[in-house]
């Protein structure tokens, strides 16, 4: 077999990217270097001419290569996701805990309607009771009087004086009577003021409330 020195002195190219491949690669004719793919990091490129069939060491040159990560890989983009997330919780709390407060203030206001009412109620009542007592302490007296008379005098009574009782007491009797229904019409007036309003409540936030 031939051999034929002048291609076997040809000078050829051979490269290697350090930090990803250490094996030598050679170059075809066209001495086009092409990297799919390199990861994120630091990187020394290596570039070698050698002679076939020759045993020494070529000529090599280097080149750093650094491939920095793209932009949602970066540190400073992770720390601003992280601010987000956590201003979008603490967001969200502020706006639960503002809502809690005003449910509680409108929950408040109703409770002080309600006792407001209910204390004008009372007083209402208190009222009604002491008018009452005075209006009918004098028919009520009115009629025991005539009774007592009635039951002590009778026989020194003429018939003139007995109808006379009789009309007095019958007049407080009626007096007793109009206050009565007076005070029955109140009792029904303040019953119909007593209105249902059947409404959904959060027992959660209720019992939190009188826990708290």
């Amino acid at each position: 077999e031939v051999i034929d020195h002048a291609k076997s002195n040809k000078v050829k190219l051979r490269y290697r990217l350090i930090g990803m491949q250490d094996d030598w690669i050679e170059l075809d004719n066209t001495r086009h270097i092409n990297f799919n793919h390199i990861p994120t990091g630091d990187y020394i490129l290596e570039v070698e001419a050698f002679r076939p069939h020759i045993d020494c060491e070529g000529k090599r040159i280097s080149m750093k290569i650094q491939v920095l990560p793209p932009w949602w890989s970066t540190w400073w983009f992770r720390l601003l996701m992280t601010l987000l997330f956590f201003s979008a919780i603490l967001l969200i709390f502020r706006r639960r805990m503002r809502k809690l407060e005003e449910e509680q203030i409108v929950l408040q206001k109703k409770v002080d309607e309600r006792t407001t009412e209910l204390k004008q109620a009372l007083q209402d009542k208190d009222r009604l009771i002491s008018v009452i007592a005075h209006d009918l302490k004098n028919p009520m007296f009115a009629i025991v009087g005539a009774l007592e008379t009635w039951i002590g005098k009778e026989k020194q009574m003429n018939d003139a004086d007995k109808r006379s009782l009789i009309g007095d007491t019958y007049q407080s009797s009626l007096t007793l009577q109009r206050e009565m229904l007076k005070l029955l019409d109140w009792a029904k007036s303040k019953r119909d003021e007593i209105l249902c309003h059947p409404s959904d409540i959060d027992l959660r936030f209720v019992t939190n409330n009188v826990v708290l």
